[in-house]
Parts: structure tokens; sequence; C-alpha cells
């Protein structure tokens, strides 16, 4: 197996550093042309017995050489930070999620105000302090476990107990929201319901078994779940059946359950929709 060194980051440092160097080579390349061209036209008669001249492009020749060899291998060299630095790109995508999360507690209670400055020292001390590892894939869990939970732990120091669940729903649905587990249809049924996919529902949906205990609109969506989430599709007719069941054997047996309990019982699709992930 291939184990790449997360000592293979290092040259990401000098990134910037490469910068200057490239710029002022471009301007000695253009001085120099600047300088041939000037002599070029003050000089008078024949070229070829301007010494000077000739010495001047001759030193140019030589001179440019020399700095586009360093300006290919600063290229080269650009190329192959820039190539370590995608492999991290997870790493970034992640901190991202976790700004914008953290913005999105603002809109809960206006007292909580983080700056994008606190959170780039976070997310530095993350980065220091998650666990090393000589294979990528191993040090890129370490960062994106470590970082997800130092900053849900530093940011709740600071929230009220009663928001703590919403953040970290808040980063959850984003997490998943980002690696495609959760699909845009699906997270705006749950935030908009109906509204999301539509009211109509399929003529050949399953009829509420039920309606004195589940209301109807309750049902509804139920049907839109199923008709419209390939996730959830089988559910409704899946929930009828249990609740058939239930109902034949309680009154055969006498026992005096709840629905929501028996539910929980069940198996097959309907008691891991409630079941959580």
């Amino acid at each position: 197996m291939h184990h790449e060194s997360f000592s293979q980051a290092e040259p990401v440092v000098n990134y910037s550093q490469l910068r200057s160097p490239q710029a002022n080579d471009r301007k000695q390349l253009k001085d120099i042309e600047e300088k041939i061209l000037r002599m070029l036209s003050e000089s008078s008669g024949m070229i070829l017995d301007d010494i000077d001249l000739i010495n001047t492009l001759g030193d140019a020749k030589f001179t440019s050489n020399v700095i586009n060899e360093r300006v290919k291998e600063a290229q080269q060299t650009q190329e192959d930070i820039t190539a370590i630095r995608e492999k991290y790109r997870p790493v970034a995508t992640r901190g991202s999620i976790l700004y914008f999360a953290i913005c999105d507690l603002s809109l809960i209670d206006p007292m909580y105000q983080h700056s994008l400055a606190y959170f780039t020292r976070l997310f530095g001390m993350c980065i220091e302090q998650a666990a090393a590892s000589t294979d990528l894939n191993v040090r890129l869990d370490n960062l994106l476990q470590y970082m997800t939970r130092a900053v849900f732990k530093n940011v709740c120091r600071g929230v009220f107990e009663a928001h703590k669940l919403i953040f970290s729903l808040l980063i959850c649905s984003q997490i998943l929201r980002e690696k495609g587990t959760v699909s845009r249809l699906a997270w705006n049924f749950l935030i908009r319901g109906a509204a999301a996919v539509g009211a109509a529902v399929d003529s050949n949906a399953a009829p509420n078994p039920v309606p004195e205990v589940i209301p109807d609109d309750a049902w509804h969506l139920i049907s839109l779940l199923e008709a419209n989430i390939p996730a959830f599709q089988g559910r409704a007719r899946a929930l009828n059946l249990s609740i058939t069941r239930f109902a034949l054997y309680s009154s055969n047996h006498g026992y005096d359950v709840s629905l929501s309990q028996a539910l929980a019982l069940t198996s097959g699709p309907i008691a891991r929709l409630g079941r959580p992930r």
C-alpha cells in the first residue's frame, strides 16, 4: 500500500515565497529586453562591430536561460504544491461548513457572535493538535474528526443548553448534505413540508389506515414522502401493514399498547424510519 507522508504538506508553507522570486525574475528579463532594445537603437554603424552590444547580448542570453530555468522549476513547484493542497480540500470544506453553522447561531439569538478571526485561530489549533499520520487518508480522517468535535465543544461553551441540540443539527445536516447523504429535496421537505414537493398525491397512494390516530394531513405528508423521495418508497404501505398487524394482534391478545410503542417494535422499513441514524 502506498503511504504519503504528512510532511509533503510542508512545501505549502513556502507557496507564497515562490511569488517574490518569480516577480523579480520576470522583471529582470524585461529589463534585459529593454536594455538590448535601447542599445540597438543607440548603436551606429555595423552591429557586429559593437563589442559592448555583442557582450551584452551574450550575457543577456545566458541570464535569460538561467531565469527561464528558474521560472520552469518554480512553475513545477507550484503545480506540485497545488496537487498536495487539493488532497486536503475535504478539510477546507469541513471548515467552511463549521464556520457557516456557527454564523447561523446568530439567527437563533443575536447574542451569538463569532468573528472570522476567532474561527481561524480555532481552525489552526485543530490542525496542529489533530493526531499526525504518515497515511494521508488517516491524517484526513483525524483532522475531520478532531476539528468537528473541537469546534463543537468550544462554541458550545457560550451557547445555551437549549440551543446546543440545534447547533449539532446544523452541523450534522450540513455535513450530510455536502456528502449527498441527504438530498436537497429531502432537506427542503423536512424544513418546508408539503410545499417543498407540491400538494399532489398519487391516486394509487395507500389510504389512511387509522384516521382516528393519524390525522389526514399527516398521512398526506407520509404519502408525499413515499412518492417523491426514493429512500421512503414503500414506507407508507409498510406503515399501513404494520398498523393493521398490530391492531389484529392487539385485539386478539387484549394488549393495551400505544401505537407509537407498537411502531417502535415493528420490523422492516418502518422501524428503520424511526431509528436515529
